[in-house]
């Protein structure tokens, strides 16, 4: 895909989050900041992995999504007053949460490392099935040209 298409997952997100906000009940604050931080080392680790075999670029989809919720996790324990600033509330930020409505921080991690291994799984496949052009295809095209 190339760093030329990275413009497109960036303008997806960034439409779409005030929209998740919203439903959250919450507006466009410094957590942007936290997420863009989160994205760009992500986005490190997953330029080091480009031309590996699928297990690396399996397991490094795992890792980049481990990586950015404790990324995250740990900007909104830095930022947040609602974290204490002591052990037990680093273990907060990266377990429960802030208390409320929604759901805790490890279903946060749970989904996003199995929607990473799935949409990973099948763009790998893809690309292995549809990705690239058989060996003999432009030779045999180039030998059926009369003149």
């Amino acid at each position: 895909m190339g760093v030329r298409w990275l413009w497109l997952p960036v303008a997806a997100w960034l439409l779409s989050y005030p929209l998740t906000n919203l439903t959250q009940g919450y507006g466009w604050d410094f957590q942007i900041a936290i997420a863009l931080g989160g994205f760009a080392v992500v986005a490190g680790a997953g330029y080091s992995l480009r031309k590996r075999n699928w297990v690396a670029m399996m397991g490094g989809s795992i890792g980049a999504a481990i990586l950015f919720y404790a990324v995250t996790n740990t900007g909104s324990w830095l930022l947040l007053p609602q974290y204490s600033k002591t052990w037990a509330g680093f273990v907060q930020a990266q377990t429960v949460g802030v208390p409320g409505p929604i759901p805790p921080a490890w279903v946060f991690l749970r989904g996003s490392i199995a929607a990473s291994a799935l949409f990973s799984g099948l763009f790998l496949l893809g690309q292995r099935k549809w990705g690239s052009v058989p060996a003999g295809a432009t030779a045999l095209a180039a030998g059926h040209v009369r003149r």
